[in-house]
């Protein structure tokens, strides 16, 4: 009955921010979608009953990876509506689902494999992020005051104003649900990347599109109802049209000239980042058809825990800091002599920025790139200059280079 909002949500789903295309939220989001359809076709019922027995397991598996993808943060997206429809049904029917309890019995085989079979998880990868990933977020001030839930909090407004004076649609209430509950993973996170805020704008994008489709003709809308609807239409237009410029207007000349220098002097090459940000190492690799060889993706921690040092005003802090900043950059110096990869990524002339604004005393200089560090020069004694820019300093093994 609705099949010509197929092409919108599609959008919606997989274009509306096309940077941050194929990130983990995208695939949670569209993982969870089989869930929310089946939660709101059983929300239509009296008995609360609905789905074969194939969609309710399709949607519960969905469920799981949904939770999967980011745990903790994203179980609220599944509660909150959840349990908002059993206190208004007064009952545990929506809880207790088929769905939800495959995707429960899934969650928790996962978590026991990891607690199993991945002991590094919690040995190597949880004293990382308690000591550098975690601290560095923004207040929850700060990221209160961001676009992405200025824009949430405008499509939740006009999908409500929209209805008036009736209730909103209960299909729309649900996706608005699951969106609102996935702000508190927003803020507790403090990044304030775009990405992360995928789930709750491409819930309320949707939200207020099953609200729009449903909406009376426009001559009976009240007056509050029409301002909602044009003002919503107006702002997924403008977050569309932002998104698809900005990936336009996307500076790519840097890497694409990386990308040509590597592809001349080496076929599918061995490559490792030792630069502070994700966005050289992995998209150069993939356009040169290398293999990424190094066990970390960028030196990322090394960046961030010299901020946080700079930062921070507790010495214990500041000298545990010290420990793993240092133990992380004489493990990458045996990783580029242990295996020698053809090409390593380091960061280039321009500084990179720090991912959250930190307030640093004394405007310290700002840090030197890894390389020039004595232990990780050590290792880097057999490879010469390729070529540099402001994104990127790549070096060559000096014998590939010959070959």
């Amino acid at each position: 009955r609705y099949a010509r909002l197929a092409p919108v949500a599609v959008f919606c789903v997989l274009f509306l921010l096309p940077l941050d295309f194929g990130q983990r939220e995208q695939i949670s989001v569209i993982a969870l979608l089989p869930w929310l359809a089946l939660f709101s076709v059983r929300d239509h019922r009296v008995d609360f009953h609905a789905g074969s027995a194939a969609e309710q397991i399709v949607a519960g598996v969905g469920a799981a990876v949904f939770v999967m993808i980011k745990p903790p943060y994203s179980v609220l997206a599944l509660a909150v509506p959840a349990l908002v429809v059993a206190l208004q049904r007064r009952s545990l029917r929506p809880l207790w689902t088929t769905e939800n309890i495959v995707g429960g019995i899934l969650t928790v085989i996962y978590l026991t494999a990891v607690a199993v079979f991945m002991r590094p998880f919690f040995t190597d990868v949880l004293p990382l992020l308690r000591q550098v990933y975690l601290p560095m977020r923004a207040p929850v001030v700060d990221m209160l005051t961001l676009w992405p839930i200025e824009a949430f909090l405008a499509m939740a407004a006009t999908t409500l104003a929209m209805a008036r004076p009736d209730r909103i649609h209960r299909d729309a209430k649900i996706l608005l649900l699951a969106g609102t509950a996935y702000v508190p993973a927003f803020l507790m996170m403090g990044k304030g990347w775009t990405y992360q805020a995928l789930p709750f704008l491409t819930f309320g994008a949707l939200a207020f599109l099953l609200q729009f489709v449903r909406r009376p003709p426009w001559r009976d809308l009240t007056i509050l109802a029409r301002t909602g609807t044009a003002l919503g239409l107006l702002l997924l237009i403008l977050i569309a049209l932002q998104g698809q410029v900005s990936a336009l207007l996307q500076p790519r000349g840097d890497l694409d000239a990386a990308t040509a220098a590597i592809a001349i002097a080496v076929d599918r090459p061995t490559v490792m980042s030792i630069g502070s940000r994700l966005q050289v190492g992995n998209p150069l690799v993939r356009a040169v058809g290398g293999r990424l060889v190094g066990r970390h993706p960028s030196a990322w921690m090394v960046r961030d825990s010299g901020l946080l040092i700079e930062a921070g005003r507790d010495p214990v802090t500041r000298k545990e800091l010290q420990a793993l900043r240092d133990t992380y950059i004489l493990d990458i110096a045996k990783e580029v002599t242990t295996k020698r990869p053809d090409i390593v990524l380091d960061d280039g002339t321009a500084v990179p920025s720090a991912p959250v604004l930190l307030k640093i005393a004394d405007n310290p200089p700002p840090p030197r790139p890894l390389r020039d560090n004595p232990a990780v020069a050590e290792a880097l004694r057999g490879y010469r200059l390729l070529l540099q820019n402001g994104s990127v300093t790549v070096l060559i093994r000096a014998d590939t280079a010959a070959r």
